[in-house]
């Protein structure tokens, strides 16, 4: 009897968890199809080189931001 509750009890558990993997599964498949129609939009709109110019400054304004945020000197050498 113990065993029958015991493995009701893990079943119990699994339906859910599959359920939100499956969930997790669709949500990022939607947020990665939103990126691409976007990129896409983008890339008709501004062309390939204007696109990439624009992916080069912002990953740098980010890599900065990162290296300011975690190492507050290294700004100093920015403004020199």
């Amino acid at each position: 009897m113990v065993a029958v509750s015991a493995i009701r009890h893990q079943i119990g558990f699994l339906v859910p968890r599959t359920n939100l993997n499956l969930l997790k599964t669709v949500l990022f498949y939607y947020v990665l199809a939103v990126y691409a129609v976007k990129a896409k939009r983008h890339l008709a709109a501004r062309g390939i080189i204007m696109t990439i110019k624009e992916l080069y400054t912002w990953t740098s304004k980010v890599c900065i931001s990162y290296i300011t945020f975690w190492n507050p000197t290294f700004s100093l050498y920015l403004s020199l």
